[in-house]
């Protein structure tokens, strides 16, 4: 096999046990994941686990740093498909919030945090719909306060917390 051809098939497999103990981990907990757990859900063997990985503890460590940059990627990309978004929630976020969101409640995440000119009706309607709260920052103006609220926001983040509504706590 061609080096490049080896080198590719290894970062797939690298990627692959990656994604299987993101799985296990949101399943079982850091403690419930061991590496013949993570190595059959990739279909692999456990043999094959120490070309790729020096520990279960370094596999832990790469797996959770690769959850969190996805997820950043996602939000960078989403929020850089959106554009420069001037007035009061005009734009429409782009295909990517519905793997965003999906992300979210594989995370079990509890509430997502969007920029206040990104939260619209439909995403606030979509992040409710899958069980997760709607905190909308950095919203000065009473206006947009009171149009956030009263388009459900969870949560109103602001420079001037005397502006917000006391809202009723969520309990999750």
């Amino acid at each position: 096999m061609p080096a490049a051809k080896s080198t590719l098939k290894k970062q797939q497999t690298h990627e692959r046990i990656l994604r299987a103990a993101a799985r296990a981990i949101r399943k079982h907990g850091y403690e419930g994941v061991g590496v013949a757990e993570v190595m059959r859900e990739a279909g692999l063997t456990n043999g094959g686990f120490y070309d790729q990985f020096k520990s279960r503890d370094a596999l832990l460590a790469d797996s959770v740093s690769e959850e969190r940059r996805g997820l950043a990627f996602g939000v960078h990309r989403a929020m850089d498909n959106a554009g420069a978004v001037i007035g009061p929630l005009t734009a429409a976020l782009p295909p990517e919030r519905d793997s965003l969101l999906e992300a979210a409640r594989e995370l079990s995440l509890r509430a997502i945090h969007p920029n206040w000119q990104l939260a619209t009706p439909d995403l606030l309607g979509r992040a409710h719909g899958a069980g997760l709260a709607v905190n909308v920052w950095t919203v000065n103006h009473p206006e947009q306060i009171a149009r956030l609220v009263a388009l459900g926001a969870d949560g109103v983040i602001s420079d001037f917390p005397e502006r917000v509504p006391r809202m009723t706590a969520v309990a999750n």
